[in-house]
Formats: structure tokens, C-alpha cells, sequence
């Protein structure tokens, strides 16, 4: 899976009400970018399904995903983004939340200091 970064979005230009989130451009359909990060999501250590309920589609055909991650005690909040060639798909990461409750969310490339943002994104890729 072949994937680019978009630097754009610290700018503030993004996806609608995500104006600030990060984008990342993958070489795949969404739906099997979506599979994958749910199989990775299941069997990772770094990750725990706690509920897929929050997991949903918004009116704008974007996929939702609301990953919990024991190890950092947070939720990480992404969507998946259909683009118009079917075998690409676009990643935003949107931010984080402590805790196992949704809420008092910090959002990426604008909440946190520029060392805490590059930290969050690197370890993000990783």
C-alpha cells in the first residue's frame, strides 16, 4: 500500500468541519483501507475495540473511526474520505481523547504545541 502526506491541512484547508485535521493520501479503495485498519485494529497490542458503535458514516460518504489505544489511555479519532478515482482514498487524522469516553477532544495541527503535533503525527505513521 503506497501512501502520501499532505501538508496542506496545517494551514487550516481540509476536509469541512475538519479543517485542521492531517491528511494522508492512500493508493487503495476506502473500503479496504477501512478493512485493513479494522483487522489492524483487532489484532494489534497498541489497540483495543471497545465499542464499534461509534464507528459510522456521515452524510458526506466519509467513514468515521474512533480507535482506542490502552497503552496511551486515548481515543484517536480518524475518517477514511472516498475520493473520485476508486482506488484512492484519503486519512484524516482529527484528534485525540483521554479516557474511555469520547469527549474533551484535542485536535491535530491546532490544539497542541508544534514538538507535542509532530510527536502526535509521527507516532500516528508509525
Amino acid at each position: 500500500m503506497v501512501v502520501a502526506f499532505s501538508v496542506i491541512n496545517m494551514f487550516g484547508i481540509g476536509a469541512g468541519s475538519y479543517s485542521y485535521a492531517q491528511k494522508y493520501k492512500f493508493y487503495v479503495s476506502s473500503n479496504n483501507l477501512r478493512q485493513k485498519i479494522e483487522a489492524l485494529e483487532r489484532k494489534s497490542p497498541n489497540f483495543k475495540v471497545l465499542n464499534d458503535d461509534y464507528d459510522i458514516f456521515d452524510k458526506n460518504g466519509n467513514y468515521h473511526m474512533y480507535i482506542y489505544c490502552p497503552n496511551e489511555n486515548e481515543f484517536i479519532h480518524i475518517f477514511i474520505q472516498p475520493e473520485d478515482n476508486k482506488d484512492v482514498a484519503s486519512l484524516f487524522l482529527v484528534g485525540f481523547s483521554k479516557g474511555k469516553e469520547l469527549g474533551n477532544w484535542k485536535n491535530i495541527n491546532i490544539d497542541f504545541d508544534r514538538k507535542e503535533n509532530l510527536f502526535r503525527k509521527r507516532k500516528f505513521v508509525e
